[in-house]
């Protein structure tokens, strides 16, 4: 779950935790308020019946009693039955009010009057209070105050998650925008900024980014320029040794002697190390043309079946000695936009990669397909091969500068037949300067089929 997730289930959760304990403190306390107020108003009513029936004694009227105890009974509800004894000598009478509820439920008070003027003279009072009528009348208003409560948890529970939303978003803004500066930079976009203008901790931490980010950049520029620099001075010391290296070869031939048959063997394998080092300092550099946006290519009609030929006849010595099947398939009408030099490159790397990882008695295929995407052809060329085969974390670092899978490692190259991990990179890069797209389909133990595209024409010029 994402930190703005957690934060806005977090607040929720603790706003839900926090309303339901405030909401059952408040029920049970109103609650214990309205029984403690109906008991102050069931003394209240006693109190006050008491005092008229003195006043009743006094006056000698018993009508003024009973009327007030109907007032009492109709303002009540729960004095269901009332009983009066009116002891005021000659008149004696009991006296019956209401009817005598059912319920299991029923509470009795009794309390007598005297008149002070003759103690002889006194009205006996017995209520009967019916609890039922109580209890519902507690639940009705408590049913009313948890719909109350309810209404305002609710709109409670929607404001905070809607406000821990809104903060969460605040939260999570400049993270996201620091993860995708973060990725721009692991892209190889060093020097990338995150403009985020707080005081805050991620004020501070973009700030410390965008630092990071720039001496990355300053180390990137330098390490570019050493290169750079190194490569173009290793090119002409290089490029005369190979040259001696041929004219000590035309020496060494023209005599016929076992010394000098062992030093041409020695100067060949000079002149073989020689030509590979000068094949990786052209790939340096063309990665840093590409890294420095310098890189350019000049498309044209170009027939491709030719060069794949071409090719294949210098890399048959190789292929023939690990028994390795070279198979041209790609027809000769094949004709697209592409700069020959830098195609033939392409195909060169793609054929280098697929010998490495092909075993004896295997086979590489090179094949093209047409078809049309818009209003416009274009040209598939695929090399496939029945070799090992990648992982899914393999064809992850494809086409990445200087890295390579962990084949390059299992099939037991020496670090010179490996390679630098700049060959797919560069691959890469000239497709896209065309204009086109490259892929790859790998499956573990059944080979790989690198593809990338042109545009197609009808006819080379």
């Amino acid at each position: 779950m994402k930190i703005g997730g957690k934060f806005i289930l977090t607040t929720t959760l603790l706003l839900t935790g926090t309303m339901t304990i405030l909401s059952y403190g408040i029920v049970v306390s109103v609650s214990a308020i309205q029984k403690e107020d109906l008991k102050n108003q069931a003394r209240v009513v006693e109190n006050s019946a008491q005092r008229v029936a003195l006043d009743a004694l006094l006056q000698k009227d018993e009508l003024q009693l009973v009327s007030y105890i109907n007032f009492l009974k109709a303002q009540y509800p729960a004095l269901s039955y009332a009983k009066i004894a009116w002891n005021y000598p000659p008149m004696i009478q009991n006296i019956e009010l209401g009817k005598l509820s059912k319920s299991a439920d029923i509470e009795e008070r009794r309390f007598d009057i005297a008149s002070p003027e003759n103690p002889k003279r006194n009205v006996v009072m017995q209520f009967y209070i019916d609890r039922s009528i109580l209890h519902k009348a507690l639940a009705k208003s408590k049913a009313k105050l948890v719909q109350v409560i309810l209404k305002i948890w609710l709109l409670s529970i929607i404001f905070g998650t809607l406000l821990a939303w809104v903060s969460a978003w605040a939260l999570t803004l400049p993270l996201k925008s620091l993860a995708q500066v973060a990725s721009q930079v692991g892209s190889g976009h060093l020097g990338a900024k995150l403009e985020w203008n707080s005081r805050d901790e991620i004020g501070a931490l973009a700030y410390s980014f965008n630092q990071m980010s720039e001496k990355l950049k300053e180390l990137d520029t330098m390490k570019k320029n050493f290169v750079s620099s190194v490569t173009h001075e290793l090119r002409t010391p290089l490029g005369a040794m190979i040259s001696l290296a041929d004219l000590i070869k035309d020496k060494l031939n023209a005599e016929e002697t076992p010394a000098s048959k062992q030093s041409l063997d020695y100067v060949d394998r000079i002149e073989k190390n020689a030509k590979r080092l000068e094949q990786f300092i052209n790939q340096l550099l063309d990665a840093a043309k590409i890294e420095q946006g310098k890189f350019t290519c000049s498309p044209q009609p170009t027939a491709i079946a030719p060069i794949v030929a071409d090719l294949l006849s210098l890399f048959g010595p190789k292929a023939k000695e690990h028994n390795v099947q070279l198979s041209n398939e790609i027809p000769e009408e094949s004709v697209a936009m592409a700069d020959p030099d830098r195609i033939r490159q392409v195909f060169s790397n793609l054929i280098s990669n697929a010998l490495k990882f092909t075993p004896e008695n295997g086979g590489i295929k090179f094949k093209a397909e047409k078809f049309r995407e818009g209003n416009e052809r274009f040209f598939e060329f695929s090399v496939q091969d029945n070799g090992k085969g990648m992982t899914e974390e393999d064809l992850k670092k494809l086409f990445q500068a200087f890295t390579q899978g962990k084949n390059s490692n299992a099939q037991g190259l020496s670090p010179a037949e490996r390679g630098t991990g700049l060959g797919l990179y560069i691959v890469k890069s000239i497709v896209e300067a065309h204009g086109g797209k490259v892929a790859v389909r790998s499956t573990p133990g059944k080979g790989s089929a690198f593809s990338f595209t042109l545009k197609a024409v009808e006819k080379a010029a």
